[in-house]
């Protein structure tokens, strides 16, 4: 789906949430619950959506898992923004109701270092192999992403190879660990929240892993 037409599935998304609240049709307020790695480009599409209609969107950032046990334990917003394996328990439970999820967002995940660093050669996968094989330590997340990333390294066949030097931790502990790290250290994180940060240098590469969608 083009950038563009992402753009006007969240924008008709909030419209339809802004009808459900009490006085619509006057300045409100819109809560939204969504996946953190989306915050950048939403505060963006958002802001514009205040500058044009007057109203205010509300966010609350979280990570999937922690935003499906907001919705569990009773957490009520206008509008959900999730990955997909999420929705099925949350209808189950009651929480949302069934029906077709408009796919808003998909995300990358990205391979950083520190924005001092030399930045290793990725050019191929021949190259990026052997940066992953080169680096002294290799730090991703313990969700999504990292899971993701878990398996690009099953089918670059070195898990044995580099498990030694592996660390899985919070997305914020990712990068402090790369940032506070001295050696030839490699992170993996979504992109957006990469290019964000300006203490790690921007993606090196990068390749799609998830989606968004929006109840």
């Amino acid at each position: 789906m083009p950038k563009r037409i992402h753009v006007i599935v969240i924008l008709t998304i909030l419209t339809i949430a802004l009808l459900g609240t009490p006085g619509g049709t006057h300045a409100a307020e819109i809560k939204v619950l969504s996946d953190s790695p989306l915050a950048p480009a939403l505060r963006r599409i958002t802001d514009a959506f205040h500058r044009d209609s007057g109203h205010e969107v509300k966010f609350v950032f979280g990570l999937s898992p922690v935003i499906h046990k907001m919705v569990r334990d009773g957490e009520t917003d206008d509008v959900i923004i999730i990955q997909p394996n999420f929705i099925n328990d949350l209808v189950g439970a009651g929480k949302i109701v069934a029906g077709q999820y408009p796919t808003i967002a998909r995300v990358g995940i990205g391979v950083f270092t520190r924005a001092d660093a030399n930045a290793p050669d990725v050019s191929t996968v021949a190259a990026f192999k052997q940066a992953l094989l080169d680096a002294d330590a290799l730090v991703f997340s313990n969700v999504a992403a990292g899971n993701y990333f878990a398996t690009v390294l099953e089918r670059l066949g070195i898990v044995e190879a580099v498990k030694g030097k592996i660390t899985r931790a919070s997305p914020p502990d990712v990068v402090a660990r790369i940032v506070e790290g001295k050696g030839n250290d490699i992170g993996v994180m979504v992109v957006t929240l990469i290019i964000a940060d300006k203490r790690l240098k921007p993606p090196l590469c990068s390749g799609s892993y998830g989606q968004f969608p929006s109840t």
